[in-house]
């Protein structure tokens, strides 16, 4: 059969080259089914398609088994947990990698569920119990149930370090038990190390979303059952975007730890007189807000996060509860452009505007503004509350000592380290210095602040938690008390209750909203 002949390397060519030509669609003639037009590809999904390639990531699995420097050693995956999915996402990856599943530690209440608890358990979960209290045999059973896989066990174990699942998108405090069961083996020298590895998981929308916002009003968590995952599956039909599973370095315990607590005083104890102090306590709960904190690094903000809290922010001056979408694309561009100068990630897929169709497209059946906008707080608290402590005083020492008091009226807002606040307070310092916002003068001891307004916007998105906080704790006497413990004068605590209960001024002062 006779075809008319193309050149296709003179073609390429002439479109700008091989690079060009595959980001581009072709216009030149092509033959059988090639002949359909192609869609633009940009350098990242160039990057994304090679990188996970088969070839690719076969030569990853053989270079990690020629040089897997934990092997033989146990590894625990900690993921934050925001949905009934993650129970079963890492499995999912684990055995789309060819990995070993891993062993789930998952609430009782599924067990009581037929066809859930056996599908569950058949992927690796073992049932545990929300509270132990004072059954000291249950205590010790599940210790050395969970103790013997992390010992014998051929598969690594999945652990949930927050307890349960939160219901505000925000990380909550972990729980030092469990983590004191999972460190136990290493300390008594039952294993010469183990290998903690951070997972973040962010949805674009969670599959609870209706659910947790009839919770946070006040109505009763409905019990899991097979009838109701039954009677929920139209659910299924629906579209929840993307999820992004984000893997932390591993961190080995040998380590970590191997500083700060020295096993040789455990390993020699018996069992019947075995005890830790408070010393070791304490180094136990700095790790596990260390893997908090590795959680909150590996969390990206998404556009849509953003986007609700511009319309907080707009709708909080406006008489109707109207925003005008010039303003609204305004405010969020500026807010991106803070946060990246503050070396955020801001997960943009393709544009902000793109991005702002497809998330409007998404939730477009139920929208929590409120809720959406506290999905990224976890991540923007440091900068916020530095800024509202900023708004206060220009020395450093004050407002170092407002900072830390910030951080600790808000702290079951935003989990952190109360061992490392000062810390902390040093990294945000040089983060708004490389960012131009602030100027430190060693000497002198004082914060020239350069970008006000760029300051009360970052204020804003966390003034309003604040301001509950405040009321909460001034009803119950426990404000000036914790006032007088970080040195915060009465006239300055004024002045904060003073930009709080104005809230709606904090936004009206800055040119960027």
């Amino acid at each position: 059969m006779d075809t008319d002949y193309v050149d296709f390397i003179k073609e390429i060519n002439k479109q700008g080259g091989p690079f060009q030509f595959v980001r581009n669609a072709r216009e030149f003639p092509t033959c059988s089914q090639f002949g359909r037009k192609a869609t633009n590809r940009s350098p990242k999904d160039i990057i994304e398609s090679v990188l996970n390639s088969d070839k690719v990531m076969e030569a990853v699995r053989q270079y990690a088994a020629q040089n897997n420097t934990f092997k033989d050693t146990p590894v625990i995956f900690i993921p934050t947990h925001r949905t009934y999915i993650d129970f079963l996402l890492l499995s999912v990856l684990c055995f789309d990698q060819e990995m070993t599943l891993p062993a789930i530690a998952a609430a009782m209440d599924f067990m009581n569920s037929k066809m859930i608890g056996e599908i569950l358990r058949q992927c690796g979960a073992f049932f545990i119990r929300r509270a132990v209290g004072d059954d000291i045999l249950y205590w010790a059973i599940f210790t050395e149930y969970v103790q013997t896989h992390i010992v014998e066990g051929d598969r690594p174990v999945e652990f949930f370090i927050e307890g349960t699942r939160s219901r505000t998108n925000k990380s909550l405090p972990p729980k030092y038990g469990l983590l004191q069961i999972l460190l136990e083996p290493y300390l008594r020298g039952n294993i010469y190390d183990m290998v903690v590895v951070p997972v973040a998981m962010n949805y674009d929308k969670i599959l609870e979303e209706q659910l947790y916002a009839y919770e946070l009003l006040g109505f009763p968590k409905p019990k899991e059952s097979t009838s109701g995952l039954l009677k929920a599956r139209s659910i299924l039909d629906k579209s929840f975007g993307r999820v992004q599973v984000t893997f932390g370095k591993p961190i080995s315990i040998r380590e970590h730890l191997g500083v700060s607590i020295k096993r040789a005083t455990f390993v020699c104890q018996p069992d019947s007189q075995w005890k830790m102090s408070e010393v070791e306590k304490r180094h136990i709960r700095a790790f596990g807000h260390h893997i908090i904190k590795n959680h909150y690094e590996m969390s990206s903000v998404s556009v849509w996060s953003i986007a609700c809290s511009s319309i907080i922010l707009l709708t909080s001056d406006a008489k109707d509860n109207t925003v005008k979408c010039g303003d609204f694309l305004k405010l969020t561009h500026n807010l991106i452009d803070l946060l990246r100068s503050l070396e955020i990630q801001v997960h943009i897929r393709k544009t902000v505007a793109q991005d702002l169709e497809r998330a409007f497209k998404l939730h477009s059946d139920f929208i929590t503004i409120e809720g959406d906008a506290k999905d990224s707080m976890h991540v923007l608290s440091t900068p916020s509350i530095f800024s509202l402590a900023l708004l206060s005083s220009s020395s450093i020492d004050k407002l170092k000592e407002c900072y830390k008091w910030l951080r600790t009226v808000l702290y079951s807002e935003f989990v952190h380290d109360p061992l490392d606040v000062d810390n902390e307070f040093d990294r945000i310092v040089q983060s708004f210095t490389l960012a131009g916002l602030i100027e430190s003068k060693e000497e002198s001891r004082l914060i020239q602040l350069h970008d006000r307004d760029s300051s009360v916007l970052l204020s804003s998105l966390s003034a309003d938690i604040l301001k509950n906080a405040f009321t909460t704790l001034d009803q119950r006497g426990g404000l000036q008390k914790l006032a007088r413990n970080y040195s915060i004068h009465p006239e300055q605590l004024n002045n904060f209750k003073k930009q709080l209960t104005t809230y709606v001024e904090l936004p009206g002062r800055s040119s960027k909203i």
